[in-house]
């Protein structure tokens, strides 16, 4: 049975063997005597760096002079019931996102997210046939909602300082977040060297020209479970430019893992990476494209999720 995160119905839990989730319904568990005995497994599709999102909006204060609304939300009901008094928690991520869990219950598991993959040959075929020359000046931003959350402040703020020799792509609901967009409308609508082009349909011919155009997805998010934008751009080829809160595992043969998000340092490894030359890049994105490949597919994420659960003794 599945019900919503915000159901607040009654619900007869003694009729199950096991409760699993987070939210509302999950947290109700821990006070319902008909829950008492079952075992419940919190699972968590983000981390617990409550503050970093606060920490990025104090960044952008610094340098525009003012903040934008938090689109993402942390917080639910229940929220420390569910992580401290679980028998046990999962996770989506990586060390660094487990690591956000592990002070209030000891008990976590790993499990790798799968995302849509795309045809394996059809994509080495486009990465053999890219030119890399051209390719390695072109940056993707692939994010949902929560534009400061995911970076792209930093992202604008990088690109629009080097306009004559570099390029950013920007894909997602960014118009949708007025204030954000009033922030920086110059950027994403006056200059030639960033191109905003809204929501993009991954199945769709533009997406796979955007692919076909760049060489990096650069994604410098304050905190993820796993960032799916990433992931199903590293499907296709691109090398990941993003920073360790994004949930991804990063090895260097594959991508750049940032040390910090500030723009003066970003600046300084997109123009380094634009400087590689053409068949170290195409290595590197064909390694990307096989990481993601053997690592975010639907079987990895369940043998993840049974061996967890047979830890666990609950299957």
């Amino acid at each position: 049975d599945v019900a919503d995160y915000t159901y607040e119905g009654k619900i007869d839990y003694n009729k199950y063997d096991l409760i699993f989730g987070f939210g509302y319904p999950f947290g109700k568990a821990f006070w319902d005597k008909s829950a008492e005995k079952i075992p419940k497994i919190c699972y968590l599709t983000g981390s617990l760096k409550l503050f970093n999102q606060m920490e990025r909006n104090k960044y952008l204060k610094e340098r525009k002079g003012v903040t934008v609304i938090p689109r993402r939300n942390y917080y639910w009901k229940y929220l420390q019931e569910s992580i401290s008094m679980s028998d046990a928690i999962i996770v989506t991520g990586n060390d660094w996102t487990e690591s956000t869990v592990r002070p209030y219950n000891s008990r976590t598991f790993k499990v790798r997210l799968p995302v849509f993959l795309p045809n394996k040959k059809e994509i080495f075929k486009i990465l053999q046939e890219k030119d890399f020359e051209k390719a390695k000046k072109n940056f993707l931003w692939f994010g949902s909602s929560g534009a400061l959350h995911k970076g792209l402040d930093i992202c604008l703020d990088v690109f629009s300082n080097n306009r004559s020799s570099l390029f950013l792509h920007v894909c997602g609901p960014v118009d949708k977040e007025e204030d954000f967009f009033e922030v920086y409308k110059r950027e994403l609508t006056e200059l030639e060297n960033i191109k905003y082009y809204g929501f993009v349909n991954i199945d769709s011919t533009l997406f796979r020209n955007i692919i076909k155009s760049c060489a990096f997805i650069i994604f410098p998010s304050c905190s993820e479970g796993t960032s799916t934008g990433v992931l199903t751009c590293m499907s296709y080829g691109l090398i990941p430019v993003v920073t360790i809160e994004t949930g991804v595992n990063i090895d260097i043969s594959y991508g750049v893992l940032l040390n910090n998000y500030k723009v003066e340092y970003i600046s300084e490894i997109v123009e380094y990476l634009a400087s590689f030359s053409a068949d170290r890049l195409k290595d590197m994105a064909v390694r990307a494209m096989e990481y993601t490949h053997e690592n975010h597919n639907t079987e990895t994420y369940k043998q993840d999720l049974l061996k967890a659960l047979k830890t666990l003794g609950v299957v």
